[in-house]
């Protein structure tokens, strides 16, 4: 674990940017699987594609963005997207 200091993000974004987060991760499974990551596409919700390197079962989830995420943040919050970008 290590913490990086100095970096020039503002607080205010870096606790909105946690509180968007959890946001996402607090909808239920079926939610976040409207924006689910497929094999063609590079963002939305899944696994980490390191997983697949594991033979062990890996307990987490994450949500990848790239550039703009207003599509799929309309798709999970259609009345209150702007929040999450």
């Amino acid at each position: 674990m290590f913490q990086v200091i100095n970096h020039g993000v503002p607080s205010e974004l870096i606790k909105k940017v946690e509180s968007e987060s959890q946001r996402l991760f607090a909808l239920p499974t079926h939610e976040k699987c409207k924006v689910l990551r497929s094999a063609d596409r590079a963002t939305g919700y899944g696994s980490a594609r390191i997983s697949p390197f594991f033979d062990k079962c890996m307990w987490h989830e994450g949500f990848t963005i790239m550039g703009s995420c207003v599509d799929d943040a309309k798709v999970l919050w259609p009345q209150y997207y702007q929040g999450f970008w």
